[in-house]
Parts: C-alpha cells; structure tokens; sequence
C-alpha cells in the first residue's frame, strides 16, 4: 500500500524534470562592454530544441541588424548554454 502512495510522487518528480536543456539570447550593448538579456529559450523538448532556436535567432537578429545599419552599428546577438546569467 505505500508503494501505491509513493508512485504519483515519483512520476510528479519526472514531470519537473522533462525540460530540455535550456538556452538563453544575449546582446551586446552598444554604450558599454556589458551583455544584455534579451530572450530565454526553456521549451520542454529534448536534445538541442532551445540551443538550436536560439542559435536560429540570433543569426536572423545579426544578419537583420547589419542590412539595416550597413554595419555601423556595433552590436551583436550570441546565444549561451543554460539560464540567464546576470
């Protein structure tokens, strides 16, 4: 009868761990050397889900930044592995 008791509380515990790793967006900041936070990618998929969409946008974000601004402007967009690190 305990085992009975125990099992929805080790299947809750599996269920907060289902997140894939996480991803997080940063920019670089054209007043100082400092990295902004600028978007986190925690999606509850597997393998590289958030590494390979963060990765997507921050390419889109570079290439868009540099057509508009023809390259004067010296910011970029970089993706690291895991959650904000301020």
């Amino acid at each position: 009868m305990k085992i009975v008791a125990i099992l929805p509380l080790v299947a809750l515990a599996a269920c907060g761990n289902a997140s894939g790793p996480h991803a997080t967006l940063y920019r670089s900041s054209s007043l100082s050397d400092e990295r902004v936070h600028w978007a986190s990618f925690n999606a509850r998929q597997s393998g590289s889900y958030n590494r390979d969409n963060c990765d997507m946008a921050a390419g889109l974000l570079n290439r868009n930044l540099k057509a508009l601004n023809r390259g004067e402007m010296p910011v970029r967009f970089w993706c690291e592995s895991g959650d904000y690190k301020a």
